[in-house]
Parts: C-alpha cells; sequence; structure tokens
C-alpha cells in the first residue's frame, strides 16, 4: 500500500480548511484581481477613518442583569455626539443534539413581547465565567441532560447598534438526562423536535430565536464540527471513506451497518429531508475532500 495512503489526517489542514472561508494566494484577503472580496470587520484600511473615539462613560442606569451606559464620542468629522450603550455580560447557548436527530428546545414565556418562545437552551455569563462552562450548567439547569460532548462553533453579536452582548454558541452531543435544575424565578418546558422540523420553521419565519438564526447557518457549523471530530487521527483513506459514507446518507442511500461508521454525524441524517438546507450540511465536507485531494495525499 502507498505510504501516502497511510498518513493520519493533518489535524490542522482540517480545521482550516472546514472553516470554508479560505483565500486565495495573492491579493491580501485572498481575493482575485479586479473581482469584488468580502473584508471583515475593522480589516479594511479605510474602517479606521470610521472609528468614534470614547471621551467618556458613565453608568446612566444599573439593573438585574445589564447596565445602560452614557457615553460621549467624538465622530470622524471631529464633532461630539452622545451613545446609550447596554452593557451585558455575554451569554452561551447551547444546539443539543440527541443521537436519534432531535434538537432539544425550550419553551419559555419572554415579558419582553408578552408570549411563549421556543428557543435553543442559553443563559448569561455569571462573573467571570468561561462561556464553555455557562453553556453545561445552562443546558442542564433547563433541560435536564448533561453532555458527554460539547464543542464551540460560533458567536455572535445580537443588537450591536445599542448593546455589547455576544452569545458563544455550543454544539452538544452525546447527551444523558439527569434532572433539570431551573433557577427559582425561571419557568420553562422542554421539547425534543426532529431536525428537518426545526429547520422547516426556521426557513417559515416561525422560529425567531437569534441563538439558532443568528448562528450564519447553524447547520453548516454544526457538520464541520462533528466532521472534524469523525476524521481527526484517521488515514487519509479512510477519510475518504467516511466523506463518502456521508454524502450517501445525504442522498438517503445508506446501510444501518455503514450508518454506525458515522457515529454522532449520523444525526444529521434528518437534513435530507430539507433541500434547502442540504448545500449547508454538505459544504464542510466537500471543503475537506477538496482539501485532501488538492494535497496530493490520495486521489480517487
Amino acid at each position: 500500500m502507498d505510504d501516502k495512503n497511510e498518513e493520519l489526517v493533518d489535524a490542522q489542514i482540517v480545521e482550516e480548511d472546514s472553516r470554508m472561508c479560505g483565500h486565495a494566494e495573492g491579493e491580501p484577503g485572498g481575493e482575485v484581481a479586479d473581482e469584488p472580496a468580502l473584508v471583515l470587520g475593522d480589516e479594511d484600511p479605510h474602517d479606521a477613518l470610521l472609528h468614534e473615539k470614547i471621551l467618556s462613560e458613565e453608568c446612566a442606569w444599573k439593573g438585574k442583569i445589564l447596565d445602560v451606559h452614557r457615553l460621549e464620542v467624538e465622530l470622524p468629522n471631529g464633532h461630539r455626539s452622545a451613545r446609550d450603550i447596554v452593557r451585558h455580560p455575554g451569554a452561551a447557548a447551547v444546539v443539543a443534539l440527541t443521537e436519534s436527530g432531535k434538537i432539544v428546545l425550550v419553551r419559555q414565556y419572554r415579558t419582553a413581547i408578552d408570549r411563549v418562545t421556543v428557543e435553543i437552551p442559553a443563559g448569561k455569563l455569571d462573573p467571570g465565567e468561561d462561556p464553555l462552562d455557562c453553556a453545561k450548567r445552562e443546558l442542564h439547569e433547563e433541560t435536564g441532560f448533561r453532555a458527554g460532548r460539547i464543542r464551540f462553533l460560533t458567536s455572535i453579536v445580537t443588537t450591536c447598534g445599542f448593546c455589547d452582548e455576544i452569545i458563544h454558541i455550543y454544539l452538544a452531543t452525546k447527551l444523558e438526562f439527569d434532572a433539570p435544575d431551573p433557577d427559582d424565578d425561571e419557568f420553562v418546558n422542554v421539547d425534543l423536535v426532529p431536525l428537518h422540523e426545526l429547520i422547516d420553521a426556521v426557513l417559515d419565519g416561525k422560529i425567531e430565536d437569534a441563538g439558532f438564526i443568528g448562528s450564519g447557518c447553524a447547520i453548516s457549523q454544526a457538520s464541520a464540527s462533528l466532521m472534524i471530530d469523525l476524521v481527526k487521527g484517521r488515514t487519509v483513506e479512510d477519510a475518504h471513506r467516511l466523506i463518502s459514507l456521508y454524502f450517501q446518507m445525504i442522498k438517503g442511500k445508506i446501510t444501518p451497518e455503514e450508518l454506525d461508521d458515522l457515529e454522532d454525524v449520523a444525526a444529521l441524517q434528518g437534513i435530507a429531508h430539507v433541500p434547502a438546507r442540504v448545500k449547508c450540511a454538505v459544504l464542510a465536507w466537500h471543503t475537506l475532500e477538496e482539501a485532501l485531494d488538492g494535497e496530493g495525499k490520495v486521489k480517487q
């Protein structure tokens, strides 16, 4: 057998290429000459001219979970203005996925909009708390589930026009039920919903929770994260085999025995019922496949 077929999948290559934001060599940011490209905030040289200078800041109102500060700023044109900013400690949210492909959701009344919402488990960070610890705590308190495996997906800024809150989103798998332990003033019901039904509801505008919708594409993030865990430490040949099995699963052409080989990834099987999200679910896998071929390690 070719020695290259025995080479283990380089975890760094897997993680970098699965981010789905690789750049071409050459121009800064990877853009092709004369072709527009996305440049993230504060990375464009002209962004420095948009910055405001904070001249003063004081707490105008202090609340239980957030504070409102009044800032005086100097604008790019030299004029001065006032900014009312909500200071928030941040939060963690969890996309909890059961082995049968169901998402753990919580139902709770939200006074601000005077109705019950359906959300993924989430909660604010305690002072000095690590977001990962917060995610584990909130998942257990609200739903009673403990995660055998939990990994970071992404972070979202909820309302940056006036608030500094950042929600850190995690993917939890290998769930075991213990018993919920909500706060004294927290009343929630828990639902286990098939993944494809939740995605349909999001696409129909029936789910408004920013923790799920605002993650760019939670399906892409979850798929990439599960993929990395599955192929790390595998031979390149085996990685290609698993990629092929994944595509067979998405097409609905996989046996129960083959599905077992995909381990936690099998929980995404329901994506096949949601054509609008299949592209999100396979993007990272196509990227990995091209990366392995591009490295010249295995050609099939």
